[in-house]
């Protein structure tokens, strides 16, 4: 009985030690959300506060807001999808809908349907790939990380923009 009481404690010790990691973490995570969010959010109000004003007179000038606006909004809206996300994923509760696919396929698909971003962003994107490998992903979660991996190399890639998918 003893032993037991002990190895008890000794997991509660060890559970209690990940909790106050994981609320460290969690604090952490608010902060830095907070931060992310506050810039756009910042962005969103002087422009309504400008146009609402009637500050802005012409018309293309008025469109110029609204589409900084929009495009605030959606990056508003992705960081909370991706927060609520993450906290699915952290609490186990993260559905994932496999689906099998020929991968070169759906890759090439998906630089068909991003060809407007593509060339927006001055980048040449080359598949190398001539296997007709199966897969079996989440669709939407797939389309999602590639997404993330084209606007990431929008940003930082180098000057001449080739990006290479193997």
């Amino acid at each position: 009985l003893s032993e037991r009481l002990e190895s008890s404690l000794e997991e509660l010790k060890q559970k209690n030690l990940q909790l106050e990691k994981d609320i460290v973490a969690q604090k952490r995570f608010i902060a830095n959300a907070s931060h992310e969010l506050r810039t756009p959010l910042s962005l969103i109000k002087g422009y309504t506060e400008e146009l609402s004003s009637g500050f802005v007179a012409s018309k293309e000038q008025q469109e110029i807001y609204l589409g900084i606006i929009s495009e605030e909004s959606t990056k508003i809206k992705r960081m909370i999808n991706e927060m609520l996300d993450l906290s699915r994923l952290e609490s186990g509760r993260m559905e994932l809908n496999p689906e099998e696919f020929i991968l070169k396929k759906k890759l090439e698909e998906f630089v068909d349907k991003y060809s407007g971003f593509i060339s927006k962003n001055n980048l040449e994107v080359s598949l190398e790939s001539d296997k007709d490998t199966k897969c079996s992903y989440d669709l939407m979660r797939f389309e999602q990380i590639l997404a993330n991996f084209l606007s990431n190399a929008a940003k930082y890639s180098d000057e001449q923009k080739i990006i290479i998918i193997t």
